[in-house]
């Protein structure tokens, strides 16, 4: 019975570390193919912005006011 339950807690504790490591690699990996495409031309940072609807780390909004 106790050898039961360490086989089921071991298994779920397998599945739930594939589960959240796929993910991580998953998000990592579409990151890196943004920044592929962009290094190569295929794709600009503008038409990205427009598509997905984000605002550039560059734009003049996001920028700390003067507190002069």
């Amino acid at each position: 019975m106790m050898e039961d339950n360490l086989v089921i807690v071991h298994i779920a504790y397998v599945v739930a570390l594939v589960y959240f490591v796929y993910r991580s690699g998953e998000k990592s990996g579409r990151k890196q193919m943004v920044e592929d495409f962009l290094d190569r031309g295929l794709i600009s940072e503008e038409k990205l912005e427009k598509i997905y609807k984000i605002k550039s780390s560059f734009d003049k909004r996001n920028e700390p006011k003067d507190k002069s």
